[in-house]
């Protein structure tokens, strides 16, 4: 499944990214962590272990998917869910780390 999921570089591949991301984990069965709805009111002990599995398995998940950049400023997140936020708005993913040559055109500019 990770094969057909694009590598998140840049912010121009968030929408197919996260499209794929999120049936991924919806067919693994962890896709709660995802929209921050991974909690439980239990105490049981197997309880909590399905839900810091279904944790990492999510975090795992996003960090196999995204690039190297961004995958360090992920890093130190705790959450899941904060782990999506900062994927989706990191400085890393709004620039792609490409060498243009000074004479390029560009899409989009106006000089």
């Amino acid at each position: 499944m990770l094969s057909r999921i694009p590598l998140l570089s840049s912010q121009a591949q968030y929408f197919d990214w996260a499209m794929q991301v999120e049936a991924t984990a919806m067919l693994g069965g962890y896709y709660d962590p995802l929209i921050g709805q991974n909690t439980t009111t239990s105490t049981d002990a197997s309880d909590v272990d399905k839900i810091n599995q279904r944790e990492q398995k999510a975090k795992g998940l996003i960090f196999m998917t995204v690039s190297q950049p961004i995958r360090r400023e992920l890093q130190e997140l705790k959450t899941t869910r904060t782990v999506v936020t900062e994927a989706t708005s990191s400085e890393a993913a709004t620039t792609e780390m490409v060498d243009v040559p000074a004479d390029a055109v560009v899409c989009g500019s106006t000089s």
